[in-house]
């Protein structure tokens, strides 16, 4: 989020209200906030993913990859699940900026857990940086999406990425999936 904030500030510094209108709510946040996020907040995420990819290096050294599902049903269109009203009205709030950084911080925490919540099993490799690739495996009526997900350890990707092919080279991939009721 510091980063992307930063970016977005170097980029456009001076942004209008209607410029900002047309990113994403989170994105608009990073614009908001990410640049004023303390030092030690900053330092304790980075501490926590440092974790992660420590017990994930365990993982790596015996297995090539991680296979997870991509979502805990068929794929979300956005429609479905907007950000709901009371965050987007918190970012859009024109005093944030100006805020204490413990009323950001809430805003900010609010808005991680609702994005969360969306993509709990793709959250982590967002965090920590390793490839990951999704496998649709079914379609519902509506032509949205249940598939898994194969994660690998940094600079794998050309690996990652040959394993779909293989499998639909080999027939492999052709998986019969029953709608969920």
């Amino acid at each position: 989020m510091v980063e992307t904030g930063y970016k977005l500030h170097n980029a456009k510094p001076d942004a209008n209200e209607e410029e900002l209108a047309q990113l994403d709510p989170l994105t608009r946040l990073c614009y908001y906030v990410g640049p004023n996020i303390p030092a030690t907040k900053y330092t304790d995420i980075h501490g926590k993913v440092d974790q992660w990819m420590s017990q994930l290096m365990t993982i790596f050294n015996e297995y090539t990859f991680i296979l997870t599902p991509t979502t805990a049903d068929v794929a979300m269109s956005q429609a479905d699940v907007p950000v709901p009203e009371n965050i987007v009205k918190a970012i859009d709030n024109k005093q944030l900026p100006n805020d204490s950084l413990s009323k950001q911080w809430e805003v900010v925490e609010a808005t991680c857990d609702h994005y969360y919540w969306r993509t709990p099993y793709t959250m982590l490799w967002n965090f920590t940086g390793h490839p990951a690739i999704n496998i649709p495996m079914w379609s519902d009526d509506n032509g949205l999406s249940l598939g898994v997900q194969l994660i690998g350890n940094w600079a794998s990707d050309f690996d990652l990425i040959a394993v779909p092919d293989a499998l639909e080279a080999t027939s492999q991939l052709e998986v019969n999936i029953t709608p969920l009721a």
